[in-house]
């Protein structure tokens, strides 16, 4: 488990997927702000195959990585939220973070802290060298969280982005390693 100040990161469980399911597999819009493929209507146990099916499976070093995010003192550990590193490229050592919390649990500095656990599995655990976050224009949380985690805005893929009936740019965001460790040591 990876703790932070007011977050966890800890393996997914089968229980968890009833807490992502009533966020993603219930909710078009918001599916649509952190997922990149469309929603597509669903039940839980579509998702508790997927990871049944999953557990007996070898670890590929390319596959996305899934944490649950939950809080850092909460000893029932009670999922908030997820975390994923995606896009792995074992040969560029590059990957992009995302992060997704439910409603109750946002504007507590969760997903800041996610974030930052996330770079620091990233850079420490996997150690790659450069992390992207990815977001809509429109995800002010998720553009100030990046800024103050200190990733670089490198750009805008203008309406790259499709959600619900309307075209959304897409902001880019980037974070070295080195610009990570000096943000550490700081």
């Amino acid at each position: 488990m990876l703790v932070g100040s007011v977050a966890a990161l800890r393996e997914v469980r089968r229980e968890d997927l009833s807490v992502f399911h009533g966020v993603l597999g219930t909710d078009p819009a918001f599916h649509a702000k952190v997922m990149l493929e469309p929603w597509v209507p669903t039940t839980v146990a579509v998702a508790q195959a997927r990871y049944d099916a999953g557990l007996a499976k070898e670890p590929d070093p390319r596959a996305p990585v899934q944490f649950t995010v939950q809080s850092a003192t909460d000893n029932a550990g009670r999922c908030l939220g997820w975390g994923t590193l995606w896009g792995i490229d074992l040969h560029q050592r590059i990957a992009h973070i995302g992060v997704g919390l439910i409603p109750a649990a946002r504007g507590r500095g969760l997903g800041l802290d996610a974030v930052r656990l996330l770079c620091r599995y990233a850079f420490e655990v996997r150690d790659l060298h450069r992390v992207g976050l990815e977001t809509f224009a429109t995800n002010e949380p998720m553009r100030r969280t990046a800024l103050a985690a200190g990733f670089t805005q490198e750009g805008v893929l203008r309406e790259s982005g499709y959600a619900m009936g309307e075209r959304i740019d897409e902001v880019l965001y980037g974070l070295l390693r080195s610009d990570w460790k000096a943000a550490q040591a700081g």
